[in-house]
């Protein structure tokens, strides 16, 4: 809810009218190869001591790269089965060659599904987000940006210092669950109560 109401405070002071989410479609993934690599790491983060705990996040995308990050994951930019061709940044907590990004906010990454040049949606506009199971381990939170930052030893991920962004450090921290269909449209309660 937080992040909608930001969302909208930028499209306002931009003079356009406020916006809100619908879900229209839901999808379910099993993906039997990614579900045993998950379980793996979950169960190598319990032998070492680590947080095993599973949380959720989600990752935007072109739609033109959901097909093979369902088939192979969420992989690091370098990585060959990684359909992107394109960096949208640098990665401002962590080196996208060298790990992956989630949001625990599904509306922080609607933006990214227009990728490489990331730009809000506008109301009628559609984006597909996938809804993943995460594990963060043993995480740092960074006190600031750190561009193209390596992963640190010793930690499994990096959180951003507003907690928006996960910097997770290896593929196998996560597993898709869900494709979730969005539509952007005018808030017109939120707009009435202004007036």
């Amino acid at each position: 809810q937080r992040r909608v109401h930001g969302y909208c405070n930028k499209r306002i002071s931009a003079g356009k009218p406020p916006i809100t989410f619908k879900l229209i479609e839901v999808e379910k993934i099993t993906n039997p190869v990614l579900e045993a690599r998950f379980n793996e790491c979950r169960l190598k983060f319990r032998n070492r001591g680590s947080n095993e705990r599973i949380t959720k996040a989600f990752h935007c995308t072109h739609p033109k790269n959901i097909h093979n990050l369902l088939t192979y994951g969420l992989l690091p930019f370098s990585h060959q089965h990684n359909s992107c061709k394109t960096q949208v940044d640098n990665g401002w907590f962590g080196d996208g060659t060298k790990g992956i990004y989630v949001s625990k906010y599904s509306s922080y990454t609607f933006k990214y599904y227009r990728s490489p040049v990331p730009t809000p949606l506008e109301p009628d506009e559609t984006c597909k987000v996938i809804l993943f199971n995460v594990l963060r381990g043993q995480f740092k939170k960074l006190p600031e940006k750190q561009l193209k930052a390596d992963p640190t030893p010793g930690f499994d991920s990096h959180e951003s210092p507003t907690g928006l962004e996960w910097y997770l450090f290896t593929p196998e921290q996560v597993c898709p669950k869900y494709v979730l269909t969005v539509q952007a449209i005018t808030d017109l309660l939120q707009k009435a109560d202004d007036q």
